[in-house]
């Protein structure tokens, strides 16, 4: 199974590509081009750059991909709505609208909770966002609404 995870350069995102490795999936990373990827470059696997802000670059991440586990988030104590609202809910939803596009089985999010403040203060929208774009999707994705889209909270 060709897998894309994004983030991957982050600490979820790693760890989960080096548990994908051992289990023997061939694993494509979603890296910003200015991450540090030493640690990518040595399990072998395929890098991708890209932003979710960058539409073109998505489609060209997920492309042949069966599973994409979407692990990328702005996840801090402070900064600005719009620098959350930019990676955590319009890049969601420009990684999912781009795995739609190409055909992608499977989408798993791993969901940021209420671990820092500033989630708290964007947490309204998300719940917005996922009632009034994810869910909506959910029937185009796969035809039963929880068969394809998971949501996972660490």
């Amino acid at each position: 199974m060709q897998c894309l995870v994004s983030g991957g350069s982050g600490f979820l995102g790693s760890h989960l590509i080096e548990a994908l490795v051992k289990r023997g999936e061939q694993v494509r990373a979603l890296v910003r081009p200015d991450s540090k990827t030493e640690h990518l470059n040595q399990l072998g696997i395929e890098l991708s750059p890209g932003d979710l802000g960058d539409v073109h670059s998505l489609k060209n991440a997920v492309q042949n991909i069966d599973m994409v586990y979407h692990c990328a988030a702005l996840a801090a104590d402070w900064g600005s709505w719009k620098d959350f609202e930019n990676t955590n809910v319009v890049g969601t939803r420009n990684l999912l609208q781009a795995s739609l596009e190409r055909g992608v089985d499977k989408f798993i999010h791993i969901k940021i909770g209420k671990q820092t403040k500033a989630i708290d203060r964007y947490s309204c929208l998300w719940g917005q966002f996922n009632e009034e774009f994810l869910y909506s999707q959910l029937p185009r994705f796969s035809g039963i609404p929880d068969e394809r889209f998971y949501q996972v909270y660490p």
